[in-house]
């Protein structure tokens, strides 16, 4: 009798102690990860959340980081890191995107504090995770940072779904007057504080390139390419002259004086239709073919001459 009484009061001074310590005999406690790093606060959370050593982060490979920038914290784990902050929360970086995030120096750096996970299943695999600062992009090829006003544009084209694709290259900043441009698959978008954010692509990139970007005479683009217009063709305004081009034409460049003519002519809608080559300049005077006429710029006297004839436009042009 005594023996059943001892061993009745064993097991529930046993039940007690564990009860006290946060366990219970109905159900187990969660496995201890085999790692010599322990996990706790709201890393451990995160952790926890993603399966803890099961899941896709697996074991911890560093004790946890804290003392970072505005408190933070950071830990690392077989498949990425998590970063927490208070004004954040914590969220794992990884992969392609936690390369770039480290190039870019970590939450001491461009980005600050990721404010999300990663987001994937984008267009051809990719994926996005969004930062204090700006978001990072991945594809196959590469992660790149965009953000600020170049970010706002290519939002406003629809993302990676859009007429622009993924950004191939971070952007290249501290250009002329303090401007900033980036590449994407399919155009470019220069940006000033003068002149805001704007889409260059196709054949007026090219011939933009050609005259040397923001560094030369066109200056940064004041408008987005304007399209479908007669024939098929599209323009695009800059600092300082316009691009204009057609399938028959090809792209060319119209500035000063003779813009001025050709705007008062109604541009390519009006009888002087596409440019057909850019300005040749000799002396003061400065001449243009279009499709229906050859301009012509007296610069000692201030004036212009509209050359019409086609044998007279063809002669003009075979002595200049």
């Amino acid at each position: 009798m005594l023996r059943v009484v001892w061993k009745s009061s064993l097991a529930f001074l046993t039940a007690l102690l564990l009860t006290c310590a946060g366990l219970s005999l109905m159900s187990p406690a969660r496995p201890v990860a085999a790692s010599s790093y322990s996990v706790g606060g709201g890393i451990g959370e995160k952790w926890w959340s993603a399966g803890g050593p099961n899941g896709s982060l697996g074991q911890p490979v560093s004790p946890e980081f804290d003392g970072l920038r505005d408190g933070g914290a950071s830990q690392m784990f077989q498949g990425g890191t998590i970063f927490w902050s208070w004004p954040t929360g914590s969220h794992i970086v990884r992969g392609g995107l936690l390369g770039k995030f480290q190039s870019l120096g970590f939450e001491s750096g461009t980005l600050g504090y990721p404010l999300g996970d990663e987001i994937d299943g984008l267009r051809n695999g990719g994926a996005v995770q969004m930062f204090q600062a700006g978001k990072l992009y991945w594809t196959p090829t590469g992660a790149h940072l965009v953000r600020g006003a170049i970010d706002s544009k290519w939002s406003s084209t629809g993302w990676e779904n859009g007429s622009l694709g993924y950004p191939i290259t971070d952007e290249f900043s501290n250009l002329r007057d303090g401007g900033a441009s980036q590449i994407f698959e399919r155009g470019t978008v220069f940006w000033s504080g003068w002149t805001g954010a704007h889409v260059v692509r196709g054949a007026i990139l090219g011939k933009y390139s050609d005259t040397g970007f923001e560094n030369g005479i066109l200056g940064y683009p004041t408008t987005d390419e304007f399209s479908n217009l007669r024939d098929g063709g599209a323009s695009q305004v800059f600092q300082s002259g316009g691009v204009y081009w057609s399938w028959s034409t090809a792209a060319h460049m119209v500035r000063g004086a003779i813009l001025a003519d050709y705007e008062r002519d109604n541009f390519e809608e009006g009888p002087d239709g596409y440019p057909t080559g850019d300005e040749y300049q000799r002396g003061a005077d400065a001449y243009q073919g279009f499709q229906g006429v050859l301009k012509h710029w007296y610069g000692q006297w201030g004036q212009y001459a509209d050359v019409l004839n086609d044998s007279y436009y063809d002669y003009y042009f075979s002595h200049l």
